[in-house]
């Protein structure tokens, strides 16, 4: 499956923890985007691929990030710096082919 871009209408989503449950493509702009609130993310172990943090990612209140055990490739978007309170950041097991953006 994979995670529809009306999710990226849900403005006051504090935590979503979405695990192992084989969800694929790419994660739709309109979530790194919109989920403004969001502080914690849990999307390890599933097949996601495309780019973390693309342009226009605005996900000011992440404090923890895990996308480990995915297919993410290439670079880490600039959309990154936007998440000044992040803390933890779990990437690995990807296929990212470049350095983080500081």
């Amino acid at each position: 499956g994979t995670i529809p871009s009306s999710m990226g209408e849900m403005r006051s989503l504090k935590m979503l923890v979405m695990y192992s449950n084989y969800l694929s493509r790419q994660l739709p702009k309109t979530f790194w985007s919109g989920c403004q609130s969001l502080e914690f993310l849990k999307l390890s172990n599933n097949h996601f691929q495309g780019e973390i943090f693309p342009e226009g990612a605005n996900l000011t209140n992440l404090i923890a990030l895990f996308l480990d055990g995915n297919n993410f490739s290439g670079s880490i978007g600039e959309g990154l710096l936007n998440s000044k309170a992040l803390v933890y950041l779990d990437i690995s097991d990807n296929s990212i082919s470049a350095t983080v953006p500081l």
